[in-house]
Formats: C-alpha cells, sequence, structure tokens
C-alpha cells in the first residue's frame, strides 16, 4: 500500500505499530497471528522510498498511546485479531483520526470462525457500525478449516468530515 501511495501523492509519512521481535508464541496461539518479520526486515523493504517512515517496536495499546502522531488521514489495523487486541488499537486510534479518515480493519470473518478460533475484529466492528459509516468490501477469501470455511474481508471505516 505504501508503495502505491508514494506514487500518487507526495508527502506520504508511515508509521507502523508493532511487536516485531517481541512476539512470542503464547501471543501468536491467542491473537490468531502469523509471525511478523523483524524490525530491520521491514525497513529494509521500506527503504528507498520517498516517504516519511516511522516503526515502533511494543505492544500498541501502549505505544499507540504514548506516540506523537499527526492527525491520520488513513490507518489499516492488521494486528492481533483477539478482540480486546483489535479494540484497543481502536480505542489509541481514535484521538489521532483527521476528519474524513479511512480506516481499514483486515480480517473481518464470518461468525463460525469467530466462535472456533476467537477472532474479534466483527464483533468490533459491527459495534462500531451503529455510530460510524461502514462498508464490508469485496473479495471475500475464503479458506477451508476443519470445521468448516474462514471467510475474510476488509472492512472500511470512514469517519465524518
Amino acid at each position: 500500500m505504501i508503495r502505491a501511495a508514494v506514487r500518487h501523492r507526495a508527502g506520504i509519512r508511515y508509521w507502523g505499530f508493532d511487536l516485531f521481535e517481541g512476539m512470542s508464541d503464547e501471543i501468536l496461539k491467542r491473537e490468531i497471528s502469523l509471525s511478523p518479520l523483524s524490525q530491520e526486515e521491514v525497513s529494509a523493504r521500506l527503504a528507498g522510498l520517498e516517504a516519511d517512515i516511522h516503526l515502533i517496536a511494543g505492544n500498541s495499546a501502549q505505544t499507540l498511546a504514548v506516540t506523537d502522531l499527526p492527525p491520520v488521514e488513513f490507518a489499516f489495523v492488521d494486528g492481533g485479531h483477539s478482540y480486546e487486541t483489535v479494540a484497543a488499537d481502536w480505542r489509541g486510534l481514535r484521538p489521532h483520526l483527521a476528519p474524513g479518515a479511512l480506516v481499514v480493519f483486515d480480517d473481518y470473518t464470518n461468525e463460525l470462525p469467530v466462535e472456533r478460533e476467537g477472532f474479534g475484529v466483527r464483533r468490533l466492528v459491527q459495534e462500531l457500525s451503529a455510530s460510524h459509516d461502514v462498508e464490508l468490501l469485496k473479495p471475500i477469501d475464503t479458506f477451508p478449516r476443519a470445521y468448516g470455511r474462514l471467510e475474510i474481508q476488509l472492512a472500511l471505516l470512514r469517519m465524518p468530515a
């Protein structure tokens, strides 16, 4: 996304929050996550882009609150997948959102993975849709599981202008 953004707009500022090397097997399991790249690997992948890049290591429930962010116009939330973590990310991000900001939540799932694997993005997005403009985006990616199908899609939240 950053590569595409810098081709179309100058002055991109990117803030990436991740556990990086702080990810443990316990957290991976609880958050239904994949092992993240190291901070050095992410830096190397972003090297050479004409963007102001900041990588913040640590638990976003703490780091978002203490980071002096400029007004955020676009956010992609794809960290942990438990309800507690994605809700904490929303609470930390919300005060920094600019009017008209777009927030994309990854891993909005069908109900079965919520019950069987503990995905929490669906619950948060449904709560937010009561007071925010939320759109579920296509395509829907489908993965076979022992219990049935895991369906994942993006949810787009538009902040009022």
